[in-house]
């Protein structure tokens, strides 16, 4: 492809090539306006608080077990939480900042931990196991 050569003007009175100047397009002007408002869009979203995640694994602190279903919770973020899935294995994806978990399981001492969330996280829990229902004792005598 070859491109024509360029020219000088030869008017006289230069008339010809402002006018040529003053043909451009509109679109042709407002384009690099749309590139400039799209790049401060995109530079102001990354500005702001940025999205980090917590994970890891919820076992039993005796035997060593994953717990399939337990419940780990954001206490200041009411609804936000997550439950293991078959492996043991949770994620969550929250914004920076200060959190308090628990994490709980039926039969297990609830844990609870505060963290500065400032990057992705790897974070285990091993639960306590509690009786249910208290032992008894019967003591006959005849």
């Amino acid at each position: 492809m070859s491109f024509p050569a360029r020219r000088r003007c030869t008017c006289a009175s230069r008339s010809h090539c402002v006018q040529r100047l003053n043909s451009v397009s509109p679109a042709f002007l407002f384009f690099p306006l749309i590139l400039l408002s799209i790049s401060l869009a995109t530079n102001a979203s990354a500005a702001g608080p940025r999205d980090h995640s917590i994970s890891g694994t919820v076992k039993d602190k005796s035997t060593g077990e994953l717990l399939i279903g337990a419940s780990v919770v954001v206490e200041e973020l009411k609804g936000i939480g997550a439950s293991t899935n078959a492996y043991g294995f949770y994620s969550l994806t929250l914004p920076e900042g200060r959190y308090h978990l628990q994490v709980q399981y039926l039969g297990y001492q609830t844990a609870r931990d505060s963290l500065d969330l400032t990057s992705d996280r790897t974070i285990g829990y091993a639960l306590t196991p509690v009786p249910i229902i208290p032992s008894i004792t019967y003591n006959f005598s005849f």
